[in-house]
């Protein structure tokens, strides 16, 4: 019985000691082919596109927009010092995934909302790792974005901002207040 598990072993050995020595001619020859860099830019499109074609169709554009917006935003929290995460924000954020397309309040049951958590959750879990991936090309390149992102003026933008504000950081502009009536004079 010894005998033949040694035949065993050294039948699985041999394969690959005759790859091995199929590579010692090939020594200089580049054994892995050049690598084409991808753009930061396409990578973070092509993840998009993958975390739409997942979840698409739970979600309207819109809803999609602020899962990529939450899930950025993560993610520099993750890479970047001095972004932190308001919680309260957060669920606010992705309260708006219960909306209809208009904005509207929908009447969902428990499964429906339990199924558009299960679907956002996997839609920023995809776009939270494709942001760490390209975080890691340039770490200081991103925080800089990120930097640039939070002093934005865009009313729109700062309306989903969903990091803690810092000392002296302006709040989103409210709606402007309605004019006082002739009642109230």
């Amino acid at each position: 019985m010894l005998k033949s598990k040694k035949w065993i072993g050294w039948a699985a050995l041999a394969p690959m000691a005759l790859g091995l020595a199929a590579c010692e001619d090939q020594a200089g020859e580049p054994r892995v082919a050049e690598l084409q860099p991808i753009s930061l830019s396409n990578m973070h499109l092509r993840s998009l596109e993958v975390m739409r074609a997942a979840v698409g169709d739970t979600f309207s554009e819109g809803h999609l927009q602020v899962i990529e917006f939450v899930g950025h935003q993560m993610s520099v929290a993750v890479v970047c010092e001095n972004f932190d995460i308001d919680q309260a924000r957060v669920d606010e954020e992705m309260a708006l995934l219960y909306s209809s397309v208009s904005g509207d309040e929908r009447e969902l049951t428990d499964d429906e909302k339990h199924q558009i958590d299960k679907q956002a959750l996997m839609g920023l879990g995809m776009v939270v790792g494709a942001q760490l991936a390209i975080s890691s090309h340039d770490r200081e390149e991103f925080c800089a974005v990120a930097e640039e992102e939070r002093t934005t003026e865009d009313p729109v933008a700062l309306e989903h901002l969903i990091w803690t504000k810092r000392e002296g950081e302006a709040e989103a502009p409210a709606e402007a207040p309605a004019e006082a009536s002739d009642a109230e004079e």
